[in-house]
């Protein structure tokens, strides 16, 4: 990616974790209909690495405890629960750097639901916050091949995303979303089906949606 843009590999790790914090029934059938759509598997997988740390030194877990003090979505718990939330990120941290894989692999099942793969997630997330965690690239599965967000045609990754972003932002009720020329880089045929999609991410939510075409 060159000068200050954001790869899709980034956007699509973020808007997974922002699904998969809240992600309802709803939600899983509108991602699985769009991968429908575009003829992709319901298996997404996030491959990872790490960033490496001294274990003599402890270096990953005092990083862990300095980022943990101040980061703000954790003001409000006490020493004890901050003290579980370092262990609880510094256990996974360790668990994985001491294995020998360099490149690790997480994969989200969309016709399955498990509470246990949301906190993995949740996990990995935090800790690319925290610039522990690097190299991150999602992959999508098409008929035995896989393609990372990177090698998704335009129109595949705009739809895509499209869709994903919307899903979450729908969370939350009264929701006003605007969208500039979702129909860039889509095929005509795809271009006639982009309401019918963004209405199908939009049901039955109290959520209101203007488009500039």
């Amino acid at each position: 990616v060159n000068g200050n843009m954001i790869s899709s590999s980034a956007i699509a790790f973020r808007l997974l974790f922002a699904l998969n914090e809240n992600m309802d029934e709803r939600q899983r059938q509108n991602i699985r209909s769009i991968l429908d759509f575009i003829g992709y598997d319901h298996l997404i997988s996030l491959q990872y690495s790490f960033v490496m740390k001294s274990k003599k030194d402890g270096t990953a877990r005092e990083s862990i405890m300095q980022r943990v003090q101040k980061d703000r979505e954790y003001c409000n718990y006490t020493l004890a629960e901050k003290n579980r939330k370092i262990s609880h990120l510094y256990d996974f941290y360790k668990k994985k750097t001491s294995s020998t894989k360099t490149q690790h692999c997480y994969e989200i099942d969309m016709d399955t639901n498990s509470e246990n793969s949301d906190i993995e997630l949740q996990t990995i997330y935090k800790l690319k916050q925290y610039e522990l965690v690097n190299s991150t690239n999602v992959v999508f599965h098409k008929q035995g091949s896989e393609i990372t967000s990177d090698e998704m045609s335009s129109g595949e990754f705009a739809m895509l995303s499209t869709v994903l972003s919307i899903s979450a932002a729908a969370n939350d009720p009264h929701t006003l979303v605007l969208l500039d020329e979702p129909e860039l880089s889509q095929h005509p045929n795809w271009q006639m089906t982009l309401i019918d999609n963004l209405d199908r991410a939009l049901k039955n939510q109290v959520c209101h949606l203007l488009i500039a075409t």
